[in-house]
């Protein structure tokens, strides 16, 4: 008994969740649900109002029976009498089916969504969600019922972007069938909120190591913790990752231990992933960081294809490696003992880490930027 009602409280969380995943403050679509008739969109398809013979054309009416004598009678999405936009799939991959620029904030999540349904069985339609070009998450099917409305909603951050051109797009190549109806279009700014609850965030400098610490209070379905860091405040690198351990009902303390062989002021962040790929990020917390001087430079710092490698006389360092955040090697050598200046001309810029060993067996590690 206790197994099923465990089992009833994760479905009901799930149900939720994906309901949230849809939850907008606003929609930022203009006639989304085509109660306008065919007006502030576009499509690559073309408008034959109550004939939608042969592929490629699409008409905006109450019943999609009324525009082709194969499609099924449908009602709309929301109202069960109002507009729909009903479509005759033609058989090329790719045609944006509806499109409609949005203006946007920047750095800002939204939510992408629409209601679908198949009007007439054979060779349902696989749509595809696109933002100023570029696709948006995965493909998905119309429904093989007719007149079954299902709703689809993709997550995307606005970045730099102040405009978006949000699509629609077919890439089903069947020719026969592929019919179908859209309704209730909507962007807007994702009122979604990650199941974390966050207690306490810091960072601490001691002895060449920064330490990130943070305690939860609660996590739902929560994947992994990724430790990010940053020079600039504005630019960050993954550094780290933790997946998330907390058993139900009980807090947990984490802790990250990041190795910076460089004094300066560094920024940190977390940012949270649950199980089904939403973000949220921490605040940012800074650091003034101290070390151990060494008389081992490496310089250009920034540097853009080269750097050079300082070494004192009667001085040598082994196992020399250029490392990306993640730990992965990109660059090796053995031994050295007289100046020598590497050539790195594929890196992509970012901050990266020289690591060594010094003749006295002293690990060292020092951020590498590059520009």
């Amino acid at each position: 008994m206790k197994k099923s009602t465990t089992s009833t409280i994760f479905l009901i969380f799930f149900s939720l969740f994906i309901s949230a995943q849809c939850s907008i403050s606003s929609n930022l679509v203009v006639n989304g649900d085509f109660e306008l008739g065919f007006s502030d969109f576009t499509s690559d398809y073309g408008y034959s109002p109550g004939d939608l013979v042969p592929e490629g054309k699409f008409d905006v009416i109450s019943d999609p029976n009324l525009s082709h004598s194969n499609f099924a009678s449908c009602s709309d999405n929301s109202s069960g009498s109002g507009n729909m936009m009903v479509v005759n799939g033609a058989g090329t991959a790719g045609e944006r089916i509806w499109c409609q620029t949005v203006a946007v904030d920047q750095s800002k999540e939204y939510s992408f969504s629409a209601h679908v349904t198949s009007v007439h069985p054979a060779s349902p339609a696989i749509f595809q969600f696109s933002i100023n070009g570029v696709s948006l998450g995965s493909s998905y099917n119309a429904p093989t019922t007719t007149c079954s409305w299902n709703q689809f909603c993709e997550t995307w951050n606005s970045g730099l972007n102040s405009s978006a051109e949000i699509c629609i797009v077919n890439q089903n190549t069947a020719a026969a069938g592929n019919d179908f109806a859209i309704d209730d279009i909507k962007m807007g700014e994702l009122m979604y909120v990650l199941p974390v609850e966050l207690g306490d965030f810091k960072v601490t400098s001691d002895d060449g190591e920064v330490k990130v610490h943070w305690f939860v209070y609660e996590e739902i379905d929560h994947d992994r913790y990724e430790i990010e860091r940053s020079v600039d405040g504005e630019n960050w690198d993954l550094i780290g990752s933790q997946n998330g351990e907390m058993e139900y009902g009980n807090s947990k303390s984490y802790e990250f231990n990041d190795h910076v062989s460089i004094a300066g002021t560094y920024y940190y962040r977390l940012k949270m992933v649950s199980n089904f790929g939403e973000v949220e990020y921490s605040d940012v917390r800074a650091i003034s960081h101290e070390v151990a001087s060494t008389s081992i430079k490496a310089y250009p710092n920034p540097m853009i294809d080269q750097f050079c490698v300082n070494i004192n006389e009667n001085e040598f360092i082994e196992d020399l490696m250029v490392l990306d955040p993640m730990g992965k090697v990109l660059y090796y050598e053995k031994k050295m003992d007289e100046v020598k200046c590497i050539s790195l001309p594929g890196l992509n810029p970012g901050s990266y880490f020289l690591q060594f060993k010094t003749s006295e067996d002293e690990l060292q590690r020092t951020v590498l930027v590059k520009q």
